[in-house]
């Protein structure tokens, strides 16, 4: 109901302890050249605030929890029940 309403994202929720620090440098460089063709020194603004603005982390830098899950160096040390499941799948023709 709280994320329907926009009032509320829990990914988007700050995760005690996480600093900037905690990103692994390789995955936020992977995802910012797939993503949008540049490094994280192309941008024009400072990297703490591309993190916020792409909600890595919040305003004080401290990583959301999304931000922790998908680019975190290890996640498992501040939220060791949770994990990120994905599945892939390719298109397939059919059959007649």
């Amino acid at each position: 109901m709280f994320s329907a309403s926009h009032i509320y994202n829990p990914d988007e929720a700050p995760v005690a302890g996480t600093s900037l620090a905690d990103l692994e440098d390789r995955k936020i460089d992977r995802y910012l050249q797939k993503v949008y063709g540049k490094g994280r020194n192309d941008f024009d603004i400072p990297y703490p605030r591309l993190m916020s603005n792409l909600r890595i982390a919040d305003k004080n830098g401290m990583l959301t929890l999304a931000g922790l899950l998908y680019f975190g160096s290890h996640p498992q040390q501040f939220k060791p029940a949770f994990n990120v499941k994905a599945v892939a799948f390719t298109e397939c023709p059919l059959s007649p």
